[in-house]
């Protein structure tokens, strides 16, 4: 029986199923980035070491970038229905792990944290980008890609706001906020998946012959990665950006405004640039040139932000560059991920493999980001840093934009043969 849609009438289409599919993303996410704000301050509160939470924050990443070698291959028949579902199950026991081990104060419950966070955001991810191949057409890539996006930094300005007034009450009553809305988003998404029949794809219907190897997975990895680094490259400079902006941002905004306890200010005028980016983007879908349009976004947000030392003396100023190169930089993000859907779209089972290695560019830059910048920060200050990181991201823009080919061809014959062995 097939199931029914509520969100018709007679004289429309069907809702959108991206719709659908952001009702329980947006309360997973807010969620998640709840979390991303307290999970930092309460280990360090409990350990009293910026250098074991680095540590533990950076485990998160390692973990991640596991998931995304494995995923492929453990899980290769699974759809985005049973990612979503294990991801929004796993991430209930985030905020669980956090309050224990800053309870308890122990190290070691917060490394359970850490891993269980790792792994419920890979699912998540993964479940996104099979969403989106399964469910909508090529032509609406980057639209919903810019829904998606948008859903993220709307969430991403919420959740150190939301996650400091749960602070100023009680460690406690934030996880029970917070497995509130987890548990509301597992309701909302039995929903969609009770709305949107089921589609198989032809890859799901594939048997499995072969048990995960590490060297077959390297032998995808590689083979993709010689036809698709200018994607990879693109999402370590847009990732690594965000990752800094998490790292410093919260400590810039005590040295701009903390005396007014409105530190998260920073985080809020990065964020709110790219929701307004990826909403133009949703209006005004691009269809061709995507990978050139998120180069020169790139190149463009890049030179404003390196522009941030000159004016570290002037606080509307420092204000003004961040949001402009938020604003520039907001297109570049989900114009690459349309081109990742686009190459998705193409490819038969193979399709997973891809998927992880353009989520493993993610954990790479949550690795090395705020392991770089916090070092930089130490020896040359914020405002150089974000300078120096600026002027990173615009010469390897610029390089992007001359070296990267017209079309990204898949190297099919190569892939057909590992699928089979």
């Amino acid at each position: 029986m097939k199931a029914v849609h509520l969100f018709t009438s007679p004289s429309k289409k069907p809702f959108p199923a991206v719709i659908l599919f952001c009702l329980p993303l947006f309360f997973l996410l807010l969620a998640d980035n709840i979390m991303s704000y307290i999970f930092p301050i309460a280990v360090e509160s409990a350990t009293n070491s910026n250098t074991l939470l680095g540590i533990i924050m950076a485990l998160s990443s390692v973990v991640g970038i596991i998931c995304d070698f494995t995923f492929p291959q453990i899980f290769k028949q699974k759809t985005w229905r049973f990612m979503l579902i294990i991801a929004i199950l796993l991430a209930i026991f985030f905020p669980i792990s956090t309050y224990l081990g800053s309870s308890a104060k122990y190290v070691n419950l917060f490394i359970i944290g850490t891993i269980i966070w790792g792994i419920y955001y890979e699912f998540l991810s993964f479940s996104q980008q099979s969403f989106i191949i399964s469910e909508d057409s090529s032509g609406e890539y980057t639209k919903d890609w810019g829904i998606i996006y948008a859903i993220g930094q709307i969430t991403a300005i919420l959740g150190p706001i939301i996650g400091s007034f749960l602070l100023g009450i009680d460690l406690l009553v934030s996880n029970f906020s917070i497995n509130f809305i987890q548990v509301l988003s597992l309701i909302l998404a039995a929903f969609v998946i009770w709305q949107l029949p089921y589609r198989p794809l032809i890859s799901e219907q594939i048997e499995i012959k072969s048990l995960f190897t590490v060297r077959k997975e390297v032998n995808y990895w590689r083979i993709l990665s010689f036809k698709i680094w200018p994607l990879i490259l693109t999402n370590i400079l847009v990732i690594s950006v965000t990752a800094t902006y998490w790292t410093l941002g919260g400590l810039l905004g005590q040295e701009l405004v903390g005396k007014y306890n409105l530190d998260w200010l920073v985080m809020v005028l990065y964020f709110a640039p790219l929701v307004l980016g990826s909403l133009i983007l949703v209006k005004v879908p691009v269809m061709n040139g995507k990978k050139r349009l998120s180069n020169i976004s790139l190149l463009i947000g890049g030179i404003i932000l390196s522009s941030i030392f000159f004016f570290q003396t002037m606080q509307i100023a420092v204000f003004i560059v961040i949001v402009l190169s938020s604003f520039a930089l907001s297109f570049a993000g989900p114009l690459n991920e349309a081109v990742y859907s686009d190459l998705l779209d193409r490819m038969g089972k193979s399709r997973l493999h891809l998927i992880g290695l353009s989520k493993a560019t993610v954990s790479v830059a949550f690795i090395i980001a705020p392991l770089a910048t916090g070092i930089l920060a130490d020896k040359i200050g914020y405002y150089a840093t974000f300078s120096f990181l600026g002027i990173i991201v615009a010469i390897i823009a610029l390089l992007l934009l001359v070296l990267t080919p017209k079309k990204l061809k898949l190297p099919q014959t190569e892939l057909k043969v590992l699928d089979q062995i």
